[in-house]
């Protein structure tokens, strides 16, 4: 014989997940047909719950807290420093299967070079007078994909002027995908956040050639107090360098694609 009706039973439920014992006591203790056992079974229940509540806190502080801050900053890697102040140094999470990482230049600018390799007969470099040597410092799997590799040395860093406030410099995975658009939107906080700036005193410079009129685009709008300016469209003017440069973490290496094993098609 059950101790407890259904309807008992999903309203005991309730008190547990509320995780509340004062309740869950005086409720039982209202049962006229409960035994003192079906408390003990209860108590243990919510302990049970808070044990694994308490577990989920502590795994997320790891993956997600601060300690996933720390982790960029145990291994910060310097890979150059130049004549005229240029240097570049990334921020590496090795805590995954394909290492994350975020770098940033000082004193380096945005040049159009013309390629007979690319589609429209030129390809952007960030200059820097100094030789990073990514190939060798670097595993192919980090940085082969967004602005790092578009990185090159040059010994006539001339520069007119400077542009003060810290240029974020996006390489978009996607812009029509809200899933992998919000990837992009995640890695840019977490570079936020690694650095400790705030994004209203950031520009976003956003470096890929993929089409930036649509609705989602207006996400990045409103997320950066010095504005958005898409370089294929507006360039710096020639000579004009950063004091800070910020390369992104790539889209499809986000926490998402880490921490959620599900294909795209399963959420729309």
């Amino acid at each position: 014989m059950d101790l407890l009706s259904q309807r008992s039973r999903v309203q005991l439920k309730d008190l547990v997940e509320l995780g509340d014992l004062v309740q869950v006591k005086n409720f039982i203790s209202q049962e006229n047909s409960v035994q003192p056992s079906a408390f003990a079974q209860a108590k243990q229940n919510l302990l049970d719950e808070q044990k694994l509540i308490q577990e989920d806190s502590e795994r997320c502080t790891q993956r997600f807290g601060t300690e996933l801050i720390n982790n960029y900053h145990r291994a910060h890697i310097h890979l150059c420093t130049g004549l005229h102040d240029s240097n570049v140094s990334c921020y590496v999470n090795t805590k995954y299967k394909v290492p994350r990482m975020l770098c940033v230049g000082n004193n380096g600018k945005t040049e159009t070079l013309s390629s007979k390799r690319s589609k429209n007969g030129a390809v952007k470099k960030l200059l820097f007078d100094c030789d990073a040597k990514v190939y060798e410092k670097l595993p192919p799997s980090v940085w082969h994909k967004g602005p790092l590799a578009r990185i090159s040395t040059t010994d006539q860093l001339s520069c007119t002027d400077y542009v003060e406030h810290p240029v974020f410099v996006l390489s978009r995975y996607d812009y029509k995908n809200i899933y992998h658009v919000l990837e992009d939107v995640v890695t840019t906080y977490e570079s936020l956040l690694v650095l400790d700036l705030d994004p209203i005193n950031v520009e976003l410079v956003i470096w890929d050639d993929f089409p930036y009129q649509n609705t989602l685009f207006q996400i990045w709008k409103t997320l950066f107090g010095k504005g958005v300016r898409v370089l294929n469209e507006t360039p710096f003017e020639r000579g004009i360098c950063f004091r800070q440069s910020i390369f992104n973490i790539y889209g499809d290496n986000s926490l998402l694609s880490h921490d959620v094993n599900h294909s795209t098609s399963e959420f729309m």
